[in-house]
């Protein structure tokens, strides 16, 4: 029976928490930006609002966190790069979607997943948002009405 380490949990998220705000090196930023030209003049193209941005407000966001690929071991990390407004969305819509434990019927009881179940269920996460986003840009039904517009005069003249 496998069980969570509550402590163990614990240290490792404030680990996490705690580098977050470590003050960043010499040449380093909090933010992971994209190229370490003059990032002011360059745009680029948010893939999940298809906006274009300066490359100053883009992150490079990766579907598995890094931490859970190099666990795994992965062969490959799918990174995208999103708009801070996009990326926000995504952590958000993931921290709803995706869930470390399950609930064991026969137990009773909340169980932790592998780390595998985790990897596929981010890279799902992801693929729902992109779906959820493309229903909300493109509804099923229409604002074209199916009725033929009629111009000008069409009566024939007899």
């Amino acid at each position: 029976m496998a069980t969570i380490d509550l402590d163990l949990l614990y240290s490792e998220t404030m680990s996490k928490f705690n580098q977050l705000w470590q003050v960043p090196e010499s040449g380093q930023s909090r933010r992971q930006r994209v190229d370490s030209q003059d990032n002011s003049l360059i745009e680029r193209r948010c893939e999940f609002c298809q906006k274009s941005h300066p490359a100053t407000h883009m992150i490079k966001h990766h579907i598995v966190p890094e931490d859970i690929v190099v666990k795994v071991g992965l062969e490959r990390d799918r990174i995208v790069e999103l708009c801070f407004s996009c990326h926000r969305a995504l952590h958000n819509w993931n921290n709803r979607n995706v869930s470390w434990v399950y609930h064991d019927e026969k137990t009773r009881r909340h169980k932790a997943k592998s780390l595998a179940e985790i990897a596929r269920e981010y890279e799902s996460a992801y693929w729902k948002f992109m779906e959820e986003s493309l229903k909300q840009d493109y509804p099923e039904k229409s604002a074209i009405s199916n009725e033929l517009e009629v111009i000008g005069n069409l009566r024939s003249a007899i």
